[in-house]
């Protein structure tokens, strides 16, 4: 298997953590430039044979650190464009353990969603 498969939720979970502004964003500035700032903390869950297992991380990312991800890997690190938000978003490379290829399959329970053994 060649791919990764990442799962990014639209709707956003309780938290007491503030979001955080972006860097180069003057927060006085009305419109802020047209960016606020980071959102509502949402679950980021990656399904690939070179995820790591049972592994939290604690990396602030958001959507575009799948684009940063996409550049880092095939691009040689270089940007799409000027001023988008890949440039600042946080890597997600923690969540790989490409050293590691896990050849075991987990197949799911759909009643219960538990591991079939």
């Amino acid at each position: 298997m060649t791919c990764a498969v990442k799962i990014l939720f639209l709707g956003c979970i309780s938290t007491s953590i503030c979001p955080v502004p972006l860097p180069g964003i003057n927060p006085t500035t009305a419109h802020a430039q047209g960016r606020c700032g980071y959102g509502p903390r949402i679950p980021f869950v990656v399904i690939s044979p070179y995820a790591k297992a049972n592994f939290v991380d604690h990396t602030l990312i958001d959507q575009s650190s799948v684009i940063r991800f996409i550049e880092d890997n095939w691009l040689n690190s270089k940007r799409l464009r000027a001023g988008s938000f890949d440039a600042y978003a946080g890597p997600i490379n923690n969540m790989f353990n490409f050293a590691h290829l896990r050849t075991t399959k987990l197949i799911l329970d759909p009643a219960t969603g538990e591991p079939v053994p």
